[in-house]
Formats: C-alpha cells, sequence, structure tokens
C-alpha cells in the first residue's frame, strides 16, 4: 500500500515539475501580456503590456483592432452618406466619420516604426480618433439624425470606437 502511495505522489511531483519547467522556459517572444481591462459602457478595452523591441503593426491584436475599426468605418461612412440616413446633422456626422479614418490611416503610416516616439504620435492619432468616434456616435444617437439606417450606424460607429480604444490601448502600452 505503501509503494502505490509513494508512486502516486512520484507521479504527481514529476508531472508538476514538467508543467512548471515548460512554463518557465517557453518563450516570451512577440507574446503580450494582458495586464488589465477597463470597462466601458459595455465593451471592454484591453490594457496590454507590449514588448518596445517590436512594431505595432507586428502586433496581432493592434493590427486586428485595426481592420475591425477600418471596416466598419467604411460601412458607417457608406451609411452616413446614403439615403438610409437624414436629418440636419448628417454632413456633419459624415465628416467626423472621414476625419477618424484620416487619423487612423496617419497612426496605420507610421505603425511600422519601433521608436518610441512614433509609438507615441500613433497612441496620441488613436486617442484622437476614438474622441472623434465618440461625437460621431453622438451625433448618430440624437435627433438631429433620422432615417431606417440609424441604428445601423449607431452600432457600426460604437463598434469601431471600442477596436480603435483597443488598438490605442495597446499603442500607450507600447510606447511606455
Amino acid at each position: 500500500m505503501k509503494n502505490i502511495v509513494l508512486y502516486k505522489v512520484a507521479a504527481v511531483a514529476m508531472g508538476s515539475l514538467l508543467t512548471f519547467s515548460g512554463t518557465a522556459f517557453a518563450s516570451t517572444y512577440k507574446i503580450v501580456e494582458i495586464t488589465r481591462t477597463n470597462r466601458l459602457g459595455n465593451a471592454e478595452i484591453l490594457v496590454a503590456q507590449v514588448p518596445r523591441h517590436l512594431a505595432l503593426r507586428d502586433i496581432k491584436a493592434y493590427a486586428k483592432s485595426l481592420a475591425v475599426a477600418e471596416t466598419t468605418l467604411g460601412d458607417a461612412l457608406a451609411v452616413a452618406q446614403s439615403q438610409a440616413i437624414g436629418g440636419s446633422k448628417k454632413g456633419a456626422l459624415a465628416e467626423s466619420i472621414a476625419q477618424a479614418k484620416t487619423l487612423i490611416g496617419n497612426a496605420t503610416a507610421i505603425s511600422g516604426s519601433t521608436a518610441i516616439s512614433d509609438k507615441k504620435a500613433v497612441a496620441k492619432s488613436l486617442s484622437e480618433a476614438t474622441t472623434v468616434l465618440g461625437d460621431a456616435l453622438a451625433i448618430a444617437q440624437s435627433d438631429a439624425v433620422s432615417g431606417s439606417g440609424k441604428p445601423a450606424l449607431a452600432r457600426s460607429l460604437a463598434s469601431a470606437q471600442t477596436s480603435v480604444g483597443n488598438a490605442a490601448a495597446i499603442a500607450q502600452s507600447s510606447a511606455r
């Protein structure tokens, strides 16, 4: 009986040792650690700790966030300029979306750099885009905009704002 217990204890100890050593010696190259999440309404904004030697465009979470933002902004701009949206602020809404697309484009253009100053510029541009998208979302949800496309427009803008916010958080973390 003592032998069986001894073998079980030894097996568990060996398994723990192998598991620990695999984890301890695993490569951390290109790994992004999520250090905290912040809640903004129903969305979570991820704050990641990113290795400084990587360009932002090489970070999968950053690239995916920007891809989602660009796609949803394209959809939102198409809806905002269509006949499905009307109202006195339709032009201001389309202008805000176009301004956000420009800010995101500027950030994308320099996201291949590994310089801290460029990463800070990307973070600033994306933070400004988040603010502009918040303004556009406020316009889209107001009574100054009407039409059958209003709910789809608001969803697209909210999704884009969350995605840009996530990318901005990753850029800010990488610039520190």
